[in-house]
């Protein structure tokens, strides 16, 4: 497994560059901090700590997919948002969003594959198409991270993004009773999108200026929301959504009051960084997710040694 999260980390690297000092994906990113209250509810399904009703500090880090930090805010890629808790006597636990609904894959040889399939020609150092649409054709369960990506349009604002947690994680609570979730932010603000030319009018920057701008001056709010799942709802495949019609729990608000420019680069947001009354799933795109961000902190932070 570790040397497959080597090669998945060289094959981002052959897609994007190397970038010394940067995230092999998302490498342009923006730090905010503020607090996380979790509502009576969340303390009714689980007994995790940060989920008890208590003030809890966070940082988070808003990023885009792109493993260039320099790629204008406006191009058409997935966000990330990424949430630490800091939790009483040190510990921390981590949720990991994007704003696609789903993931591109679901085993960790066919994210290989995938990359793979991105990897600029030499000739024309762009990608080959026909390679990209013939693993697409081979693996359809692709289309719907691929279509998202492809279609959508740019945000105006972090601030009006919802974020999916692609992955399932079981909650025990007081109860003892176990269930399976999934996670999304949804923000206070309303969504709103950007033409290709309204976001070049705006500059490179205008995404992590906007985020600088509105924390200048206020808050930034986003209720956490789990989805529960049922008896037919697959926990290890990140691939498939789970029905929206299925029962959608309020289980906090995190309140965000302060720009932290950079401060968050040094830090690994990993999603399967879980505390008690939380159990990962057996999703094999989770476990390896954990040791590719490892490959990647490793490599970022031995530049000059």
């Amino acid at each position: 497994m570790s040397e497959l999260a080597e090669r998945l980390v060289d094959a981002m690297n052959a897609i994007h560059g190397v970038h010394p000092g940067h995230r092999a994906v998302h490498a342009k990113g923006s730090c905010a901090r503020g607090t996380f209250v979790a509502s009576p509810a969340a303390a009714e399904l689980c007994v995790a700590p940060h989920l008890q009703g208590d003030e809890i500090p966070v940082t988070v880090r808003f990023s885009g997919g792109s493993g260039k930090p320099t790629r204008a805010d406006g191009a058409h890629d997935e966000r990330g948002l990424a949430v630490k808790f800091h939790l009483p006597g040190g510990s921390t636990t981590d949720i990991v969003s994007l704003t696609l609904p789903v993931f591109f894959v679901r085993t960790p040889e066919d994210f290989l594959a995938f990359l793979e399939s991105q990897r600029p020609d030499p000739e024309t150092g762009k990608p080959d198409l026909e390679r990209i649409g013939a693993f697409v054709d081979a693996h359809p369960e692709t289309r719907l991270a691929v279509g998202f990506v492809m279609m959508t349009m740019a945000p105006a604002s972090f601030a009006g993004c919802t974020f999916n947690g692609i992955h399932a994680f079981r909650w025990t609570g007081p109860d003892d009773e176990a269930r399976w979730v999934r996670y999304r932010w949804v923000p206070d603000e309303e969504a709103a999108t950007l033409t290709d030319p309204e976001t070049r009018a705006l500059g490179k920057n205008y995404l992590h200026e906007d985020l600088e701008r509105k924390l200048g001056t206020g808050s930034i709010d986003y209720e956490l929301r789990v989805q529960i799942g049922e008896e037919d709802d697959d926990p290890n495949d990140p691939t498939v959504a789970w029905p929206e019609e299925r029962t959608w729990v309020t289980v906090g608000r995190m309140t965000l009051t302060e720009f932290a420019d950079k401060d968050c680069e040094p830090m690994i947001f990993d999603p399967g960084r879980i505390v008690d009354g939380i159990e990962r799933s057996d999703d094999p795109i989770l476990a390896m997710r954990s040791l590719a961000y490892g490959v990647s902190f490793e490599r970022r932070t031995s530049v000059g040694d």
